[in-house]
């Protein structure tokens, strides 16, 4: 359970006691004075008596600090988890999914040998290319072979397949689309769904989870949690990002 539902749960569980608690310490102190005012001055409580009471006034009064404790807590993680989020705005992050999106993205025309272009002015020549952001895919066992599917997310129908091979149990593979079908053609821009079929050495399915990178532009906060918009149109809870950047130690599709 992540500390984020921990601290929910105990928030509302602080909210609960905190009527109780308040309630039960004033009619203890009404009782209390009561009893003082009206006690028999011949026949005094007897100090045990008296003691027992007085520590079940401490007793209220800590529940009531640790309530206030829990809710300065939830205070500063909540705004603890904001910076953090605004800190990605501009960073490029993973988060688990299946959807991918190709779009057209504006960059500097480059010539056979991948040298940027310039025109007469020495100003760079432009272009708009379509492009798709990379995603990370793994599987907590061994699989002897791994088929990569991508549907179209309005048609449902498979634009793309590719066999990847053998995959070691735990490892992080980046895979980048061209963006183009099976038969070599451009896709069209818009979302797409990944999906996998693999299967280890004795012919049993196993199950492979991607991670999809996006670019962060803003952040808001919707109903108490921390949402990331990405440049591709895509939105991803704060709590859901796995990586930020690209992995080092992530390998290749091939």
């Amino acid at each position: 359970m992540s500390i984020d539902a921990i601290l929910g749960q105990a928030e509302k569980a602080a909210e609960t006691k905190t009527n109780k608690v308040t309630s039960d310490k004033e009619m203890f102190l009404k009782l209390l004075i009561a009893q003082l005012t009206y006690q028999d001055p011949l026949n005094p409580q007897e100090d045990k008596e008296f003691i027992a009471q007085l520590a079940q006034f401490t007793q209220v009064e800590e529940l009531q600090n640790i309530n206030s404790g829990v809710k300065d807590i939830l205070a500063n993680n909540e705004k603890d988890q904001l910076i953090s989020a605004v800190n990605l705005i501009g960073a490029r992050v993973a988060a688990k999914g299946d959807t991918i999106v190709k779009y057209q993205v504006e960059q500097q025309s480059k010539d056979a040998d991948g040298q940027p272009i310039k025109d007469g002015n020495g100003d760079p020549v432009m272009e708009t290319v379509s492009a798709t952001l990379p995603f990370l895919y793994y599987s907590p066992y061994d699989v002897v072979s791994c088929t990569l599917s991508i549907r179209d997310a309005t048609t449902n129908s498979v634009v793309y397949t590719e066999e990847l091979g053998n995959k070691q149990a735990g490892v992080q593979y980046n895979y980048t689309w061209n963006g183009k079908n099976s038969s070599g053609a451009e896709a069209g821009n818009g979302a797409y769904i990944i999906s996998f079929s693999a299967k280890d050495a004795g012919g049993n399915s196993q199950l492979v989870s991607s991670e999809i990178f996006g670019d962060v532009y803003s952040v808001e906060v919707l109903d108490g949690e921390h949402i990331l918009h990405l440049k591709d149109s895509r939105s991803v809870k704060y709590t859901d990002v796995t990586v930020v950047g690209v992995p080092a130690s992530a390998s290749s599709a091939s």
